[in-house]
């Protein structure tokens, strides 16, 4: 008999990521000693290096910096065992966003409109 998972859910390690810097994600299965795998989704398409991650102690993590700019939504998809059913996680919303600018602050003095005489 298979028992239902208590609950699948993923998290990042930031809710914004630069472009092309990693980021971690991790979810976590509770369950009655869940293993298996997690399917890290982006959508309905796996996120690249992050498709089969081995569960250890009901958690598996991923690094990866595959995400494009924009909004992502992100789940978590547990591949069930004897104990545990297969399970989706509840998604959440990853941004990636480009590079800040920085521009000097005496660059914006010299490029502003010079006072009123």
């Amino acid at each position: 008999m298979v028992n239902a998972v208590v609950g699948t859910v993923v998290t990042s390690s930031a809710s914004k990521v630069v472009l092309n810097k990693p980021l971690t994600l991790t979810a976590t299965v509770t369950g009655n000693s869940p293993t298996g795998t997690i399917n890290f989704k982006d959508g309905s398409v796996s996120i690249a290096g992050c498709s089969a991650v081995p569960l250890s102690g009901g958690v598996a993590t991923c690094v990866t910096s595959a995400l494009t700019l924009g909004s992502h939504s992100i789940t978590a998809v547990y591949s069930g065992n004897g104990g545990n059913a297969a399970n989706t996680s509840p998604a959440f919303i990853q941004t990636v966003i480009k590079k800040p600018v920085i521009v000097p602050a005496l660059f914006l003095l010299l490029m502003s409109d010079p006072p009123a005489v």
